[in-house]
């Protein structure tokens, strides 16, 4: 998150744009693709899926 952060200042500031996802979005955001990619593992592990 503390690089996440930091690439949107810097883009805030070299473009003057704000971001379109709060800080709680993006977290929500990067929960769901953990589970999504722990479910992915999980079922290329097991042959039997």
């Amino acid at each position: 998150m503390k690089v996440a952060k930091e690439q949107e200042d810097a883009l805030r500031e070299q473009t003057g744009i704000e971001p379109s996802l709060s800080e709680e979005d993006m977290k929500q955001y990067l929960e769901q693709v953990i589970e999504e990619i722990k479910k992915s593992r999980s079922s290329t592990s097991d042959p039997t899926t």
